[in-house]
């Protein structure tokens, strides 16, 4: 049995000081957002095995503050290929995890954490931002899932 635990970044400013998408900070709204949403995680004793999260600076404090609000001390990748993935890349990154690790986390954007969580379901669902999402996978090793394979366990909001 696996785990597979979705989050989408909190909100994030409309700009950096480069303009660019990539380097775009948590707001202050953002910042409430996941703080409140670590206090909700926390209440659920969830920690996952490892935690992928995409390298764009608003995953990276999203992720960093849920981990120090959750005291959750395990293993994080910034992995570059999360912030630009459609769905075929995040299977793909799934389905290459080692099969010890059964609760994995993806901390990533929308449209792809939205997409991936209705592929999972089979059911179209929408994740807004430090919406925090959790289904359960009849499977034992990453490569076996499929669409429509999983069971919603927890969907969390800020």
């Amino acid at each position: 049995m696996k785990t597979i635990h979705l989050l989408r970044h909190a909100h994030a400013g409309f700009s950096s000081e480069d303009n660019s998408d990539f380097n775009r900070c948590l707001s202050e709204q953002g910042i409430s957002e996941i703080q409140s949403l670590a206090c909700k995680i926390s209440n659920q004793q969830l920690s996952p095995d490892l935690i992928l999260a995409s390298s764009a600076q608003r995953t990276r404090q999203t992720t960093k503050i849920l981990m120090e609000s959750c005291n959750w001390h395990g293993r994080v990748q910034f992995l570059d290929i999360i912030y630009e993935a459609d769905i075929q890349d995040l299977l793909e990154l799934i389905h290459n995890q080692p099969d010890n690790c059964n609760n994995l986390l993806i901390c990533g954007h929308n449209p792809t954490i939205s997409y991936l969580s209705s592929y999972i379901l089979n059911s179209r669902i929408s994740i807004d931002t430090a919406n925090y999402i959790s289904f359960e996978l009849n499977i034992e090793k990453w490569i076996e899932i499929t669409k429509g394979i999983g069971e919603l366990k927890l969907h969390l909001l800020p």
